[in-house]
């Protein structure tokens, strides 16, 4: 079994895409781990019990991902359904195949993660209309309120919580992805490079791959709103990955 692995389990919205990308095509130590068999080939999903199965049906099984593997470089599998999905199943289930990987994990503000998905889920109306019952005719915060598909994602304590269960803390990186879209990215990548044991690569892009436009800003009754939804949930994480978030100014 290749031990070689790094999995980013998410979380949506935080820059996954970005990551795969800029790591897949910089940084030539690093296979980006992807399938054509896959509704998004860069999310492979292989530890997800809902989606088990390839676009052709067939089920994902071991070889189909150790397949994707090479065995020269570095692995990553961004797959942000790993905590969009039940994270604790999806964990054992990481920790049954391995318990010798390492986790990157992408924070962003909840707030601005939950009006990405909401206007993503907008922008790509009508393939969009099904997914997680949301309803596309109501308000960013008639959705954020009534339907976890917005909300759960972020509540990033809960589900680093459900990997700590079956891995060690020295097993993860958090990263800030405010932080990879600033003038210091550099500093950012850097800590990437040294916990996934890859030399370091000047990396040019700064996390702007992958941005959609967005129609109009948050309103600030919307952000208030929001932040009381997550602000105890933000303490208990600065508390657990001893970080003040000070890019996070609502908190």
């Amino acid at each position: 079994m290749n031990r070689n692995l790094v999995i980013c389990p998410g979380f949506q919205k935080c820059g996954t895409t970005a990551l795969f990308k800029i790591m897949g095509q910089q940084c030539d130590g690093v296979n980006a781990m992807s399938s054509l068999d896959c509704i998004y080939p860069k999310e492979v999903d292989f530890f997800c019990k809902e989606l088990c199965k390839t676009e052709n049906d067939n089920q994902k099984t071991i070889d189909w991902y150790e397949n994707l593997i090479d065995d020269q470089k570095i692995n990553l599998d961004t797959s942000p359904n790993y905590t969009m999905e039940d994270s604790d199943f999806v964990a054992r289930e990481i920790k049954n195949y391995s318990t010798d990987i390492k986790f990157i994990f992408l924070l962003r503000n909840p707030i601005d993660r939950a009006f990405s998905a909401y206007n993503h889920y907008m922008q790509d109306l009508p393939r969009t209309a099904l997914w997680g019952g949301w309803n596309h005719e109501k308000s960013f915060l008639y959705n954020f309120f009534t339907c976890d598909v917005f909300t759960k994602a972020g509540f990033y304590q809960q589900h680093i919580c459900n990997y700590l269960k079956y891995f060690k803390k020295d097993q993860f990186l958090f990263i800030i992805s405010e932080r990879l879209g600033s003038k210091g990215h550099q500093k950012e990548w850097n800590k990437i490079f040294d916990f996934i044991g890859h030399d370091k690569v000047e990396i040019k892009d700064n996390y702007t791959t992958h941005k959609r436009k967005k129609p109009r800003k948050l309103g600030y009754n919307e952000r208030i709103a929001a932040k009381d939804f997550y602000e105890h949930s933000v303490v208990l994480l600065k508390d657990l990955i001893q970080d003040d978030l000070e890019e996070w100014v609502d908190f």
